[in-house]
């Protein structure tokens, strides 16, 4: 077996043999003691964030953090028959519904997915309803529902168009004639379609300019890197009043989720250098998810201000006289660092990870919460699926949430009683669960309030692939950017619109949308379109 735990004398003997030893080769001690210098120096990092080796073998592992894989870890259970005996016997006396439906596969989506499109009716030349049966029966035919059927076409992303106009000269006046182009060309070099697919490329895929740089190449089109980010410039420019009004629709909604992850900019990277110790360094990207009883606003910011910060910003701009809205987020003192009355919520998925994270070294205690959080997290799951409305979902959990969540609190409670060491981490767990029990039991007491904060999460996502691809943003200016496309296109996306016709549609209607930013959003423009007689720009 591995030897994966080091002492500090351990390494110190070691260093020391590698120093002086006189068996080692001088061409390797160099090597050698620069690798050591770095481990060290590594080690010292990781242990002061906390970490040990189990933190990250996890971290670097495939195993999820759903009950069933934990529970198979820490208890051995091989078998899938043995597996299903430790998960389901608490379950047993719970049931929902919802464990009676057939789990659903992952083979091809249904019409309804398609969304957005486009629609191809085709009809009989020589059939109506109530005409007479072409087989010659004598009957008559009656309408059934459309057989319907997905095609799926594929084309280059980006195609280029080489317009020739043909020119004449006067033999004896020299003036030039040169041919008219036709109405629905245009002289700009990159039309609105294309200018959108780019910019959605780059902010909300994840592909930096020069990498589609090369796969534009590869399709015939050469578009250097530098011009590919003048053309989302021009995007951001043409969007960002819309974005402005999205964020004053958005402060007025009745529940937020929030979270921010750590984002480098490189112009405050250069200006830190100048400031003092005790002044803040740090940046972030934090992501909203705004959300009424019509629709979901999603918006991101990202600079020097963390999601409390941000949040209070957005606040600025709710009208006076509304209630408090529900905030979800993780329990960090910075999300809620502001005096703005609101209806706090914090994740139960950040109070179950502390349990994941100990399972190893506290098997039964942590066995016990997972499993109790299992059935909590079965529940909403059942009401998802349903969907029901918020005092059915209230009602609901009520009735089959509570008990579980009552044995999470009176586990935690050991702590209170001496049975449970208060600064071990099995302490620190239950500690985190008695201290803000009340802010993740509001589900069980409020209608529509969330149980988790994992749609922020997901959200968040997009800005962590974005910096797994491009590492960094080279100014403010260029996060600025960022936040104003992802910010549209992810709104436009989960309201059911189409992103890069709806950023193409901005582009192609500049004028209007900066004179009239409110007619212009994701879920009102095709109408705006309609009115003032412009079609719909194919993407």
């Amino acid at each position: 077996m591995i030897k994966t735990e080091i002492t500090e004398k351990e390494f110190n003997d070691f260093y020391s043999y590698i120093s002086t030893g006189k068996d080692v080769p001088a061409n390797m001690r160099k090597s050698g003691l620069f690798l050591l210098e770095a481990f060290k120096e590594c080690r010292a990092k990781i242990f002061e964030q906390g970490m040990n080796i189990k933190k990250l073998r996890r971290l670097f592992s495939p195993i999820t953090e759903k009950t069933r894989n934990i529970l198979k870890e820490k208890k051995n259970i091989t078998s899938e028959k043995e597996l299903q005996k430790s998960t389901e016997a608490v379950e047993e006396t719970h049931k929902s519904p919802s464990s009676e439906v057939k789990k659903e596969g992952h083979g091809k989506r249904p019409v309804s997915n398609f969304k957005t499109a486009r629609r191809i009716r085709h009809v009989h030349s020589d059939l109506k309803s109530g005409g007479v049966c072409p087989d010659g029966c004598g009957g008559k035919v009656y309408d059934l529902d459309d057989r319907i059927f997905v095609r799926i076409t594929g084309h280059s992303p980006i195609e280029a168009e080489i317009h020739e106009r043909e020119t004449f000269r006067c033999s004896k006046c020299g003036n030039i004639f040169v041919a008219d182009i036709s109405e629905d060309t245009s002289y700009e070099r990159v039309d609105a379609s294309a200018s959108a697919y780019i910019a959605f490329m780059r902010y909300c895929g994840g592909l930096p300019f020069y990498r589609q740089e090369r796969l534009l190449e590869m399709f015939g089109v050469p578009i250097s890197d530098s011009e590919l980010a003048e053309i989302a410039e021009k995007v951001a420019d043409c969007s960002y009043p819309v974005h402005e009004i999205l964020q004053k629709i958005a402060a007025q909604s009745n529940l937020f989720h929030y979270d921010d992850t750590r984002v480098s900019i490189l112009s405050v990277k250069k200006e830190n250098k100048t400031k003092r110790k005790d002044e803040r360094i740090g940046t972030a990207t934090t992501a909203f998810i705004c959300k009424n009883e019509d629709r979901d606003i999603f918006l991101f910011f990202t600079g020097r201000n963390h999601a409390g910060e941000n949040f209070s910003a957005l606040m600025q701009h709710r009208k006076p006289g509304l209630a408090p809205p529900k905030v979800m987020a993780d329990a960090a003192a910075k999300n809620f660092s502001y005096e703005i009355p609101i209806i706090r919520h914090n994740c139960n998925v950040h109070a179950r990870r502390n349990f994941v994270e100990i399972a190893e070294s506290f098997p039964e205690q942590c066995t016990f919460i997972l499993e109790q959080y299992a059935i909590v997290f079965k529940n909403e799951a059942h009401c998802q699926k349903a969907n029901i409305n918020a005092q059915e979902r209230l009602v609901y959990h009520k009735k089959q949430s509570a008990e579980p969540m009552k044995k999470i609190y009176e586990a935690a409670c050991s702590i209170t009683k001496n049975e449970t060491e208060k600064h071990s981490p099995l302490g620190r767990a239950y500690n985190y669960l008695i201290k803000y029990w009340e802010y993740l039991t509001q589900f069980l007491r409020i209608e529509g309030s969330p149980i988790d904060n994992n749609i922020a999460e997901r959200v968040l996502k997009l800005a962590i692939v974005q910096r797994k691809n491009s590492l960094i943003f080279k100014t403010e200016q260029g996060a600025l950017l960022s936040d104003i496309i992802m910010s549209l296109s992810i709104t436009a996306h989960l309201n059911g619109i189409n992103p890069i016709k709806y950023l193409a549609a901005l582009c192609d209607h500049k004028s209007y949308a900066h004179a009239h930013p409110e007619k212009w959003l994701p879920w009102n423009y095709e109408g705006t379109l309609n009115s003032i007689g412009k079609k719909l720009i194919a993407a």
